[in-house]
């Protein structure tokens, strides 16, 4: 299966003709191809997808509230009337196909394929894999359709419309169609990503993502510690984290690629190696998968430019250290070594590539009732939809970082011993939501922030702080 960060980072680096005559299907930098030819991607995926896909359950309708469930939200039709039902449908509608299994829907997805549909998928393993990967399903009849419908598409309000908490129940949605995945689950399966309003898929929200709590918590423990991490020291970390946590995230956006490939090319030296401006994607994606080796600190001290780092987040950290409350040196020793951990290979790693503009209308934390346990389901929201907003789980983010705090204190070679677990997730507590508001004064000033709150009755409440 291709890395994340590989297609990603491609998609936002071509400036060529697609070669979807060659790959027709080639729609998510997760999806491959099994033994058989089929398209399939990973249960998790889907989760976060949400309603940028059409979720397609091929079962018979019998099925769908047996004891299985269904995926929340999804389309139903059985396979036998699927190739009737998608003739109206734009070939390039994104599809991923659900059965009991995943033998129904791999076989409708290459009948699919052999109708011209070009985005389509198999989800692998079907419900008894997305069961046993702790995401939630429903038995309700009222929480699946019947026949087919476009999936929904990311756009903008107008900006100079004030949401209210009407406008964030609509773009959240029914309770009952989101994706929702159990804690214990999240930690082994899924990621944390950034609350920027440009992702359409449904995310766990904090500052930065993974990236931006792994730095936190090394600030964190050079505060305590009064010391401070060389280089080898954060790469270390982060291959032990990733053994550990499994997928990490870390975004960018197509205009600081855009802006790192000219001063790239302003470079005569980089200039000599790049790929021509007519190369393919897979040319592409062999350069920055193994960049000469001559040239990689350069390149590396363009990626870490504040004006190259498409994460607000992070670019904000290198720009204002002190209001962030840590080291510069800390946020590029960090950026230096994921760069240099996709180089080596390391697996888990997402580099995502958030396309458009900036047209947050709101800020809003995502709770439920009550306290919360590895077995609590946690709903993944979409930032964007017909509006865009920041997204951020302050309770879930809570959770985590007792987690994180945890994995830090078992390595005493950085000055902690493991009974200082308790002490490190209250300073990543403290600093935390100094960043935090750092970040939203700069980036969501002005804007109202509300609280969605899940409630044990299935009900959504929103209010505005």
């Amino acid at each position: 299966m291709t890395a994340g960060w590989r297609a990603g980072i491609m998609s936002a680096l071509m400036s060529v003709q697609s070669e979807t005559h060659k790959r027709p299907n080639r729609w998510h930098q997760q999806l491959y191809r099994s033994s058989d030819g089929v398209p399939v991607l990973p249960p998790e995926i889907v989760s976060e997808l949400g309603r940028g896909v059409l979720v397609v359950d091929v079962r018979e309708r019998s099925e769908l509230t047996s004891s299985i469930g269904h995926i929340p939200g999804a389309s139903w039709i059985p396979a036998e009337r699927l190739s009737a039902a998608v003739e109206d449908m734009a070939r390039d509608t994104r599809i991923v196909l659900v059965s009991g299994r995943g033998r129904r829907s791999a076989k409708a997805a290459l009948e699919l394929e052999e109708l011209g549909m070009i985005r389509v998928a198999s989800m692998l393993g079907g419900m008894e894999e997305w069961r046993s990967r702790g995401l939630g399903v429903s038995r309700r009849e009222d929480s699946f359709s019947c026949g087919l419908a476009a999936a929904r598409e990311s756009s903008s309000a107008p900006a100079s419309e004030r949401l209210t908490s009407d406008d964030i129940i609509a773009h959240i949605g029914d309770p009952n169609s989101l994706r929702w995945i159990k804690l214990a689950a999240f930690l082994m399966h899924s990621r944390t990503s950034c609350i920027d309003g440009r992702d359409s898929q449904g995310v766990v929200g904090t500052p930065g993502g993974d990236a931006g709590e792994f730095v936190l918590a090394m600030a964190s423990i050079e505060s305590l510690t009064d010391t401070e991490f060389d280089a080898a020291a954060v790469e270390a970390l982060l291959d032990d984290y990733l053994e550990t946590f499994g997928r990490f995230y870390m975004h960018t956006d197509r205009h600081a690629v855009e802006v790192w490939v000219k001063a790239m090319r302003a470079d005569p030296e980089l200039d000599k190696v790049l790929p021509g401006h007519g190369s393919t994607t897979d040319q592409w994606r062999q350069w920055f998968g193994s960049p000469p080796v001559e040239h990689r600190e350069r390149i590396l001290e363009l990626l870490t430019q504040p004006g190259h780092i498409g994460c607000g987040h992070l670019r904000l950290m290198t720009q204002f250290a002190e209001v962030y409350g840590l080291r510069q040196g800390l946020v590029v020793a960090f950026l230096r070594g994921f760069f240099r951990r996709l180089w080596a290979g390391a697996a888990g790693l997402d580099y995502v590539v958030l396309e458009g503009e900036h047209a947050e209308q709101a800020a809003v934390n995502i709770v439920v009732d009550g306290d919360v346990w590895p077995f609590t389901r946690v709903p993944l929201i979409p930032p964007a939809g017909v509006i865009q907003v920041f997204v951020n789980h302050p309770q879930v983010v809570a959770f985590l970082r007792g987690q994180i705090a945890g994995f830090f204190a078992l390595h005493p070679e950085i000055g902690v011993e493991p009974e200082d677990h308790e002490k490190i997730a209250g300073r990543m507590a403290e600093l935390g939501g100094q960043q935090l508001g750092a970040t939203l004064e700069r980036l969501a000033k002005g804007l109202p922030i509300f609280e969605a709150r899940f409630l044990a009755d299935g009900t959504l409440q929103v209010t505005e702080s």
